[in-house]
């Protein structure tokens, strides 16, 4: 039925000379993995031109649940919003624009116009060139264990012409050659990327390394659904101290964005 509401809608006259119509999955409770998976795989099959976006999107699919009742509607977008058109590659799992744009607003708050700015887990760097936007002075650093998003990186960097130093490594194994006064993390989190298991050795093994990778007057900004797994880590690290911590919705899911920093030792 979902497809079929899909197809009624002239999608292709709507969004014209887009060759892929760009959509997400919306639900007021919590959508079975495999459930999405299947939704997804069938669209998929059935509409060639769609793809999953969840991101960066020209319409929705929302899915309301309620008493054994099952609603759907397709909210398309009827205007073009060029705001974020350097976003020309993306990942599933890549931060939603309008959140990066929040996270770089509120780091104002915390420190002034970082000259060097680390995102230890990049994707295709839309945190950095989100941070771009407010800081034209600050060099841009990018660390992703996937090749892929490196690759995307540099396409969505181009665009804008813009210079960001981008790494393919493991965040644990990187050794730069100078610290950073500010960090942003796009934490490993959800359904798309690992699971709770897989986050428990990373988180703590990049909260220890949190110390060799920021100045003493630094911000490390780290976003992620792990609430009460992160808020144990740095609790026990002499090293740092949370200043903040604030609730940031996406989507469906409810992250919070930590803000710590360095504790001046003897």
């Amino acid at each position: 039925n979902i497809i079929n509401s899909i197809k009624n809608i002239d999608l292709l006259n709507i969004f014209e000379n887009i060759n892929t119509i760009n959509y997400r999955i919306t639900c007021n409770k919590k959508l079975n993995k495999e459930i999405l998976n299947l939704l997804t795989s069938r669209i998929s099959n059935a509409l060639p031109y769609l793809k999953n976006s969840p991101s960066n999107y020209n319409f929705e699919i929302e899915i309301f649940e309620e008493n054994d009742y099952i609603s759907v509607f397709i909210n398309p977008t009827f205007f073009k919003d060029t705001r974020y058109n350097y976003r020309i590659e993306d990942l599933p799992a890549s931060i939603n624009p309008t959140t990066a744009s929040i996270i770089n607003a509120i780091s104002k708050q915390y420190i002034k116009n970082p000259q060097k700015v680390l995102d230890t887990f990049c994707g295709t760097s839309t945190m950095l060139i989100e941070h771009h936007f407010i800081n034209k002075s600050a060099k841009l650093s990018g660390v992703d264990i996937s090749k892929t998003a490196i690759e995307k990186s540099k396409i969505n960097s181009q665009f804008l012409e813009l210079t960001i130093d981008l790494t393919n490594s493991n965040i644990l194994n990187y050794q730069p050659t100078e610290k950073f006064d500010l960090i942003l993390s796009n934490l490993p989190f959800g359904s798309r990327v690992g699971n709770h298991k897989s986050n428990l050795d990373l988180y703590q093994n990049f909260i220890n390394k949190i110390p060799e990778l920021i100045n003493k007057n630094g911000i490390a900004m780290l976003y992620s659904t792990e609430v009460k797994l992160l808020s144990g880590l740095i609790d026990k690290n002499i090293n740092l101290k949370l200043i903040n911590k604030i609730k940031l919705e996406s989507g469906n899911m409810n992250p919070s964005l930590f803000v710590i920093k360095i504790v001046k030792t003897k």
